[in-house]
């Protein structure tokens, strides 16, 4: 690591948020970081170009396709007026953490050269960011970290001001926030329970590939977790009270059942990884917490099935070798942060856990989140954020409290509640907007109180937290109203870390007289959520996706889809069912085009390719006003994914909306062009049947109290236009869940293009857009009681 010549900054203008006209975001960079001709899953890089940081010091991650024995990188980085640079040289993984924090309230560059044997050095463009004067620190690793580690007493990984009289005092009640401050019920009802037995099965006795076995597997992992979910809560009751020899013998009786499971067997991390590394942490766990009251065989045992089970992770790769290459590993990128756990308890006990923490713990705090950056975002599905969300906090706690770091003072932790604040707000009858598997879930399923729970009371409790009394007040007006199960297994003490109540004055009313803006934009995941108000039970959502994760893992092939609430009730969805990954009904139907609102599929419901990190979307518009909101985006990529440059069907994939708020009215213009004429069709999937008003008059969704109409303005009443609908998925996804409806617009005659504009309109208000007799011609309209015009010219939105 030395001094270099400073580089040249290369500016970079960054659109006012408030912009007069509608601008275009500026293009990606391109360079060797992001270039086709490496994997497209191995393009992250972070700091996002131009971005503006408040976490202190920052971490470095860039494309490592080439990340290798014969791979070395050189980082520069450098403030803006070139009056100080650093450089680090040698660099063998493609991940950095700054070893010192930098001065804030300045501008960078930074670079990456990468060398390889027997080809030239090539040098990336230079990014840019900021350190903003506000920024927090997260805290520096020990230089020796393992020494450090070795050094501190068990248990390590509770927080050092967590005292046992703090945790007790928490509050009870429904309705708001809480920490349960008794867990004695749970502890009565599940003393004595019966144990998971382990079990002799293996893949080869499963069909290869076959549902039976991938059915299996999902229930071993769902098992297997309500074993080590009672080694997490009885160990936290010895922790509470270390007198109670009736929790303490339940505690040790859990650990020896599941440390005689085969570790090479069923719950292997060969098998199901997900149920190893379970039984590895919550060992782990308890062994930080009661390593002085085990027996020695007792002792033995455990120390033994997490050495073994953690080689298992560790010596697989997955966890700290591929995701260098791969960090959109949703498994391998959960089981990272397992694993740098279980070191930071087990250093001392065996040579191995030294390695592990050495190499994922770093990784794991340059990496996270693997799906997202600074702007909170979660790009892997709104269903697996809940999910992450509800035991990550656990673990951002336990790194914390056993490295002397703060994770939760990282820019996308404590950003991340807006994704679920704007992407599933109070008062609906579902938690989700349908992006990815689970992306919507029942409500009473308490998935927002978890939120709350393990994420929020973690930014609250952050007692050096950079939170702005706004930010704070939105978090909380957000958890005063979510659902929270009452005696819920996933309901228990040690999820929470600050205790805080109802706000009485956060009225919506109030909220909403703040400032706050409606409509949100997380450009790093390519989400947008166009509300009429955040803060009214009556709201109207659009939730819309065109992202660069593509149909990866757990999306959809859903790029410029959308679906819309109106009053609560869900009325335009992403239809089918996430019953399990890889199913009939998941991937021939849940994950393909033509089962998402919005979608427009060419002939034989041919779609964007699912399951490819490359069938991406982009954003290249946004905007939000009192007025108005306006988004646009492609989908050519999604669209042309898969295909041979020859043989691409399609020339353009474009839709912009336009929201009008004044008169809770979504303006959907479609523009796709093809190599070769196409049976177009424009998909929409509700719970309820879809009702045909009549020629020229679009159809009728009813749900509750709310309803909503759509209506085609071009072509003319939708002339050219055949409307169907079925209550049937297709033969080869077939589900005993209940039947939804699928309906759809199909044009009457083969074209080259498609040209679209639908009007959106909850309450069925049939007020006419200005000027809406003239869009077939003009494809655009007037912002009511404004002289805006809005046209769309098949690529972008442009007043006029």
């Amino acid at each position: 690591m030395n001094n270099k010549t400073c580089f040249a900054l290369v500016v970079v203008l960054i659109r006012a948020a408030w912009a007069a006209s509608i601008d275009v975001f500026p293009a990606p960079i391109s360079d060797w970081m992001t270039s086709s001709s490496t994997a497209a899953s191995s393009i992250k890089n972070v700091p996002s170009n131009g971005s503006r940081l408040d976490s202190n010091p920052p971490s470095f991650w860039w494309n490592g396709f080439h990340t290798g024995p014969q791979t070395q990188y050189q980082f520069d980085i450098w403030i803006g007026n070139c009056s100080w640079q650093w450089s680090a040289t040698n660099l063998t993984k493609n991940y950095l953490l700054l070893p010192f924090e930098l001065p804030t309230n300045q501008s960078y560059g930074w670079r990456i050269t990468k060398t390889r044997v027997g080809y030239p050095p090539v040098i990336s463009a230079n990014r840019t960011f900021e350190m903003l004067a506000t920024s927090q620190s997260i805290g520096i690793l020990p230089s020796n970290l393992t020494l450090y580690v070795s050094q501190q007493p068990h248990p390590r990984l509770v927080p050092n001001n967590l005292t046992r009289a703090k945790y007790l005092a928490s509050y009870s009640g429904s309705g708001f926030p809480k920490r349960v401050a008794n867990l004695a019920w749970w502890y009565a009802a599940h003393i004595n329970d019966t144990l998971m037995q382990d079990l002799n099965v293996t893949s080869a006795d499963f069909a290869p590939g076959s549902p039976e076995w991938a059915a299996f597997l999902s229930k071993l992992a769902n098992d297997v977790s309500k074993q080590t979910f009672g080694i997490y809560n009885y160990a936290w009751s010895v922790w509470m009270d270390p007198t109670n020899s009736v929790n303490m013998n339940e505690l040790r009786r859990r650990i020896r059942a599941i440390t005689a499971f085969n570790v090479t067997g069923a719950t292997s991390a060969v098998s199901q990884d997900q149920t190893n590394r379970d039984i590895m942490m919550s060992l782990a766990m308890a062994f930080d917490i009661m390593k002085d009251n085990l027996t020695t065989t007792e002792r033995a045992a455990v120390v033994e099935t997490v050495r073994l089970r953690g080689n298992q992770v560790y010596n697989n790769g997955a966890e700290t070798k591929s995701l260098l290459k791969d960090p959109y590993d949703s498994h391998g990128a959960n089981t990272l942060g397992f694993l740098a756990c279980t070191a930071l308890a087990m250093v001392g006990e065996f040579p191995e856990a030294s390695l592990w923490l050495e190499e994922t713990l770093p990784m794991y705090m340059a990496l996270y989140s693997t799906w997202g950056a600074e702007d909170g975002g979660f790009g892997n599905g709104l269903g697996y954020a809940f999910f992450d969300a509800t035991d990550s906090g656990q673990r951002w706690t336990w790194m914390s409290s056993g490295a002397n770091v703060n994770i939760v003072a990282k820019q996308w932790i404590r950003n991340w509640p807006l994704q679920f604040i704007y992407f599933s707000p109070p008062y609906a009858e579902t938690i989700g907007v349908g992006f990815g598997d689970s992306g919507e879930m029942d409500s009473t399923t308490g998935y927002q109180g978890l939120v709350c729970a393990s994420v929020i009371s973690r930014i609250f409790g952050d007692s050096t937290t950079i939170l702005t009394a706004k930010q704070r007040n939105l978090y909380q007006w957000y958890c005063d109203r979510i659902l929270y199960p009452n005696n819920d297994d996933r309901w228990n003490g040690h999820i929470w870390v600050a205790p805080f109540v109802v706000n009485a004055s956060l009225t919506d009313i109030a909220m909403n007289a703040t400032g706050y803006p409606s409509s949100i934009h997380l450009q790093q995941i390519g989400w947008v959520a166009l509300h009429s108000s955040l803060f009214s039970k009556n709201r109207t959502s659009l939730y819309f996706r065109a992202s660069s994760i593509g149909s990866y893992n757990h999306n959809n092939a859903d790029q410029l889809c959308f679906t819309l609430s109106h009053r609560g009730r869900s009325i335009l969805i992403s239809s089918g069912y996430y019953d399990y990954y890889g199913s009939g009904q998941h991937y021939n139907w849940r994950k393909q085009t033509k089962a998402q609102s919005g979608s427009v599929t060419l002939s034989n419901d041919q779609g964007q390719k699912i399951n490819s990190i490359t069938a991406t979307g982009l954003i290249s518009q946004f905007q939000t006003s009192d007025n108005y909101d306006v988004v646009t985006a492609t989908a050519l990529d999604a669209y042309n994914d898969g295909f041979s440059t020859s043989s691409k069907p399609l020339t353009r994939a474009t839709r912009s909306i336009v929201y009008l708020r004044k008169t809770n009215q979504y303006i959907i213009f479609d523009q796709f062009n093809a190599t070769k004429p196409q049976n177009w069709t424009w998909n929409f999937h509700s719970y309820r049947p879809v009702i045909e008003r009549g020629a020229g008059r679009g159809v009728l969704i009813e749900s509750g109290n709310a309803t909503v109409c759509l209506r085609v303005v071009s072509p003319a009443n939708g002339q050219g236009l055949l409307f169907s609908q079925t209550t049937a998925f297709p033969a080869n996804a077939q589900t005993s869940l209940a039947n939804q409806t699928h309906a759809r617009w199909t044009v009457s005659a083969p074209s080259v293009s498609f040209a679209l504009v639908v009007v959106v309109d909850p309450d069925c208000t049939d007020v006419e857009l200005v000027g809406e007799a003239d869009i077939p011609m003009t494809r655009a309209i007037r912002v009511p009681n404004t002289s805006t015009v809005i046209a769309f010219d098949g690529n972008m939105l442009q007043e006029v």
